[in-house]
């Protein structure tokens, strides 16, 4: 009895994030991309916190800090599957703290405005570092 055997490589996936590093509340695109194995594919995004996606190209936001690994699984037409993750680092955002001298002023009155930039720990080239700018406002 003579027949045709087909041979399929394995199913393999390739995972990536663009960028691989933002802040809190801002955006990455992700793709999953399957090669070899028995199409047509099934993709599933697990971005990590909780999350996901049915799709191979999807758009994630962080509502938190911290290293995260979203993982993406794809299933071929056989049911073989495969999984590739990627780590994105996601940066707390910076705080600015702004003050007054004086709660009230009269015209002709000076008054200074003192104003504090902190950048996110992880995100700052000097980690914790912060600036501080005072302007006094003369009459005119």
């Amino acid at each position: 009895m003579a027949g045709t055997v087909t041979l399929h490589l394995p199913v393999h996936v390739t995972g990536t994030a663009r960028p691989s590093d933002t802040d809190v509340g801002l955006s990455i695109d992700f793709t999953c991309t399957a090669a070899d194995g028995m199409p047509p594919y099934a993709f599933a995004w697990d971005f990590g916190d909780g999350t996901g996606a049915a799709v191979d190209a999807a758009s994630h936001a962080y509502d938190t800090a911290g290293s995260k690994t979203a993982t993406c699984a794809v299933t071929d037409d056989e049911r073989a599957s495969a999984t590739d993750s990627v780590t994105i680092q996601v940066f707390p955002l910076p705080s600015v703290m702004a003050s007054v001298d004086r709660s009230t002023a009269e015209p002709g009155d000076s008054i200074t405005f003192t104003a504090t930039a902190e950048a996110a720990p992880a995100a700052s080239p000097m980690p914790g570092s912060s600036a501080t700018a005072t302007r006094a406002m003369a009459p005119a």
